[in-house]
């Protein structure tokens, strides 16, 4: 791939023009693959992971889990999210792939996605009153817009705290991820952590103290 497209690999859509414009060879070599987000055909994951697109560039079972401790600065205000966090965002996904086209080498993040809504077993009353206002191209599902915020937008605009801030939404079991459809309320559900998110505004800066 690295011979057929130098320099491409990670660069998300900008890397699947080249894979198409050498579809017959990338087919020979790694097996028929989809433009779609989606792993028909048995090269379809290869392609997508060279290029960082989908799902694929993050799958666990593809490769390791690593656990970091992180230091981060609290909202002195109170916030839903809790414990000083701002709002989740979703970031450098096949979301916002379709909606922006993401680069995975310079992420983007935009507001947390129906997914990953659904993974925080928001009910159908709370997707609605940010969701569903149109649908995200490559992807196909609903879009979100950010929580509260004005004008209405999924991507986070100035001033927004998540912007600054590190940011998290919970993950509750059963895990929804291979069954998507919203959470219905007073169904039996078990805390199982948190997703985060990690803004670039909000990182150390150079000599500051750290761990104090």
């Amino acid at each position: 791939m690295e011979r057929l497209c130098p320099g491409s690999r990670g660069t998300g859509f900008n890397c699947m023009k080249c894979v198409d414009a050498n579809r017959a060879q990338f087919t020979e070599a790694c097996g028929e693959f989809s433009d779609s987000d989606q792993l028909a055909g048995e090269g379809s994951f290869a392609v997508h992971w060279w290029c960082g697109i989908g799902w694929p560039e993050s799958a666990a079972v593809q490769g390791p889990i690593t656990e970091y401790c992180v230091e981060y600065a609290p909202i002195k205000e109170k916030t839903p999210a809790g414990d000083g966090f701002s709002d989740y965002l979703s970031c450098n996904s096949d979301e916002v792939d379709g909606l922006l086209g993401n680069d995975p080498r310079n992420p983007s993040c935009v507001c947390i996605v129906y997914d990953d809504r659904l993974l925080a077993h928001q009910t159908y009353a709370s997707l609605k009153e940010d969701c569903y206002v149109g649908e995200i191209p490559w992807v196909n599902t609903p879009i979100c817009n950010c929580t509260g915020q004005i004008p209405a937008s999924p991507l986070p605009q100035g001033g927004n705290p998540s912007l600054n801030y590190v940011g998290r939404a919970p993950v509750w079991l059963p895990y929804v991820g291979y069954k998507m459809a919203p959470w219905i309320e007073g169904t039996p559900q078990v805390s199982s952590g948190y997703n985060y998110h990690f803004p670039k505004a909000a990182m150390c800066h150079d000599g500051e103290a750290i761990g104090t």
